[in-house]
């Protein structure tokens, strides 16, 4: 393994991340991102000072959660047209009846995919490996996109008691 910068090491890139990315590291960007406004990581792009330097299985998420439920708004992509719904109701105290899964108009006007010429593709188009690395670069992440979507179903969960309008028709995130 090579050692990068602060002693963490990357077993499974064949050299420092510092130098193949130019100082860019992808590993838990979103969770990383969480604590700019607190100046833990703000202008900087190493683990060590997101850390305090400690690795990551000893980093405390309760902290993401704190944050994560501090955000004013939470939106989910695999939930846009709900998000939009939520938005729309923390805007302005109501939302438009196409929010409504009752309503005969099931999607807000307007919204429609755009694949730039993409082939169609899942996440199971990737082998194993890539499968591994990206789990690698996304640990973090995963948990803290785990507590948002949780989070995202309380605020629905509020909105559908105070409204009785349920924004994601009868699923479950």
């Amino acid at each position: 393994s090579l050692r990068l910068p602060h002693g963490f090491y990357r077993k499974d890139w064949q050299i420092p991340a510092r130098i193949y990315f130019k100082c860019y590291d992808p590993e838990n960007m979103q969770t990383r991102q969480l604590f700019c406004q607190q100046g833990k990581w703000a202008h900087t792009t190493h683990w060590y000072d997101f850390y305090n330097g400690v690795g990551q299985s000893e980093y405390d998420m309760s902290a993401v959660e704190s944050i994560i439920k501090d955000f004013w708004f939470i939106g989910i992509k695999e939930e846009f047209q709900a998000s939009l719904c939520m938005f729309q109701y923390q805007v302005f105290g109501k939302f438009d009846r196409e929010c409504d899964c009752k309503s005969k108009i099931s999607q807000v006007p307007g919204m429609k995919h755009i694949g730039h010429g993409v082939k169609p593709h899942t996440i199971d188009n990737l082998n194993n490996r890539t499968h591994y690395l990206m789990e690698k670069l996304s640990t973090l992440d995963i948990v803290t996109y785990q507590i948002a979507k949780e989070e995202f179903s309380k605020r629905i969960d509020r909105i559908k008691n105070k409204t009785g309008v349920d924004l994601l028709c009868n699923r479950t995130i």
